[in-house]
């Protein structure tokens, strides 16, 4: 009955304002739909021009805007059990007991910059030590953006990357210690790598099956960093454990003679990197630098543990 009465005035008025009355409905909404229309095109106008204007892809297009809506794109997480590994006489290690007490997640592979953009994009992070007011997007080399692996990130960068990444997932995420990474690397082995070569050795070395030099593969010899997930996973489906980039640990190296200089006392870093060899990309072996230092060989993973209080 409210239909009705809502289209009575229409319905018996004379055919003349009918016909008057349809044909405004009809052009208002044609109107509407028009300035939608140039609305919509105008938003991908200027979402076009803010991406060139910070150099970024064309194509991050729909992935700035699932950002602004509250849906950026995140790492992509592997669960890893806790447990403990006693490990054998190893190069220059001696025997010892590697243990995890609690389970966590970890980045199946480095945070990209794709991910590490959007963060830049929805927070608008800008350079703390720079007066320029630009925002903070680091630089690629000319290697490319999208998938490659995030560079040029200090610890701090990385750190604060973890923290907005905890409110997007309501989880307690950071950087992982340097046991909690070798442990993920490991993946149950007690070999040098995580990632045993196909012949059953203890070697990686032109194998393909990592991104360093002398490992072997099709970006052997490019001296850049290889899109993340390019190279087998290990066990635990986590890629790019082992050369790539070295990755930023949460704790600080345990070296007395490093004091600290530029950003803080020297943290922990892991995996090895695109131009170092395959022996410094073993699963045990610890690397460190300040963590105010970027470099193109610098990236970091990711880790998340229980859920925040609410």
């Amino acid at each position: 009955m409210r239909e009705r009465r809502l289209f009575k005035p229409l319905v018996e008025a004379p055919a003349e304002k009918r016909y008057l009355r349809a044909g405004s409905i009809k052009l208002a909404l044609k109107s509407f739909a028009s300035l939608s229309f140039a609305a919509f095109l105008m938003t991908i106008f200027v979402s076009l021009w803010r991406l060139n204007s910070h150099d970024l892809p064309s194509d991050y297009l729909p992935d700035l805007w699932r950002t602004r809506v509250g849906y950026p794109p995140l790492p992509d997480m592997v669960p890893v059990e806790p447990g403990e590994l006693q490990l054998p006489e190893n190069k220059d290690e001696q025997p010892r007991t590697l243990t995890v007490d609690d389970g966590f997640e970890m980045g199946r592979y480095e945070v990209s910059f794709l991910e590490y953009d959007m963060f830049v994009m929805d927070t608008s992070r800008r350079e703390a030590d720079e007066k320029t007011g630009e925002l903070a997007f680091p630089a690629n080399e000319s290697w490319g953006r999208g998938d490659r692996p995030v560079i040029n990130v200090s610890w701090h960068d990385a750190v604060a990357y973890t923290q907005w990444l905890s409110e997007q997932r309501g989880q307690e995420c950071r950087l992982p210690t340097g046991e909690q990474w070798e442990y993920a690397a490991r993946a149950g082995t007690t070999t040098q790598y995580g990632i045993p070569a196909p012949d059953g050795s203890d070697d990686i070395a032109d194998k393909g099956l990592a991104n360093c030099d002398g490992c072997g593969g099709k970006w052997d010899g490019r001296s850049k960093t290889a899109p993340v997930g390019e190279y087998p996973p290990n066990k635990w489906d986590l890629h790019d454990m082992h050369g790539n980039v070295w990755e930023w640990c949460l704790n600080e190296y345990d070296n007395p003679e490093n004091t600290g200089t530029v950003g803080g006392k020297p943290r922990v870093m892991r995996g090895g990197s695109w131009n170092f060899n395959p022996g410094l990309a073993r699963s045990s072996f610890r690397n460190w630098h300040f963590p105010g230092r970027r470099s193109h060989l610098f990236g970091f993973r990711v880790l998340c543990s229980s859920p925040m209080p609410r």
